[in-house]
């Protein structure tokens, strides 16, 4: 399992005798990150904490033996994903210290998800778009490992590219189902962060219902670990 190999390897090196919180959801993303931060530093230096919402189902508790697992609330429902992970991640942070991790993955990124940028904003850092681990490179792993993971999708990302949105162009009703756009366009909208000089690869963006989408394999993957690598820093 190289991918999850490389997840305990990124964050052994990057926060070994230090320690780190887990922003847990219960999903094979946040599951996996919380595992592999445990290999990595072990279970005294790991906290989960997950946030309960008026649209997500509470966490009952942490997967794994040995991890403090804290429960916060956050009320009144935010109104957008932007807002609600800024409300997470300050939730989080009145009640554990240390290096938050977040379990954001790669094909998050690629479908527009302006909560990025509270994450980029409050120095949390996404271990799983650093390494180059999507949807379903998360879940093969979680499954092949035996961990536990309940099925979620939050509403609110919905809320954040329009139909036919291109950063580059603006609204245009006549543009075709698929269209090539660079990297650099959608993260300029979806994380606020440096812009590398050399971002210009290209990939292929496909409207579906109310938002758009992108293939997140190959080169665009691994493109973005790239990107994140070098300009996401914490």
């Amino acid at each position: 399992m190289r991918w999850a190999r490389d997840l305990v390897l990124y964050i052994r090196e990057s926060y070994d005798g230090e320690d780190v919180t887990v922003m847990y959801s219960g999903g094979f993303d946040s599951t996996l990150l919380l595992w592999a931060a445990v290999e990595a530093l072990g279970p005294e230096h790991v906290t989960a904490v997950t946030v309960s919402m008026p649209h997500a189902p509470a966490v009952v508790g942490a997967p794994l033996e040995g991890v403090e697992f804290v429960r916060v609330g956050i009320d009144p429902e935010p109104g957008d994903c932007y807002e609600c992970k800024k409300a997470m991640v300050r939730a989080v942070k009145r009640v554990a210290s240390g290096i938050l991790l977040d379990g954001t993955n790669v094909s998050e990124v690629v479908r527009g998800r302006p909560g990025l940028r509270a994450l980029y904003e409050e120095g949390v850092d996404v271990p799983l778009v650093k390494v180059g681990i999507g949807d379903t490179r998360a879940r093969w792993a979680a499954c092949r490992l035996g961990l536990k993971a309940r099925f979620f999708e939050c509403p609110l990302p919905r809320l954040g590219f329009p139909r036919d949105f291109d950063p580059s162009e603006g609204f245009d009703p006549d543009r075709y189902k698929e269209t090539e756009w660079r990297l650099s366009e959608t993260l300029r909208f979806t994380v606020h962060a440096p812009m590398p000089s050399d971002s210009g690869e290209g990939y292929v963006a496909r409207n579906v219902g109310d938002a758009v989408e992108f293939v997140a394999e190959g080169p665009v993957t691994e493109a973005l670990s790239r990107y994140f690598g070098r300009c996401w820093v914490i």
